[in-house]
């Protein structure tokens, strides 16, 4: 190790570095966050401008696919027998 690391590792540091050194961070985490923050919007904005036009929304999305298609599911019955939904059941 050289003398200069071995310094450095020795000296103890000011609370002024500490503080310029977290600012320089939070500002680089910040600039992060609103650079990611600008890309997803700019995403969901393509993606809804994308599907409005008609002959792409099948590609896009998958739930346009299966408009007219009935949802057979079993445990569906709840409103046709009029009882309770199993989630609503207690166990006493």
């Amino acid at each position: 190790m050289d003398t200069k690391r071995k310094d450095i590792l020795n000296r103890p540091e000011s609370t002024d570095d500490c503080i310029s050194r977290l600012v320089k961070h939070a500002d680089r985490a910040g600039r992060l966050a609103l650079k990611s923050l600008f890309w997803m919007t700019l995403f969901l904005l393509a993606f809804q401008l994308l599907l409005r036009i008609g002959a792409l929304r099948p590609f896009i999305s998958p739930v346009y696919r299966m408009e007219g298609i009935p949802v057979d599911a079993y445990h569906v019955k709840d409103w046709k027998e009029k009882t309770k939904p199993s989630f609503l059941h207690h166990s006493s």
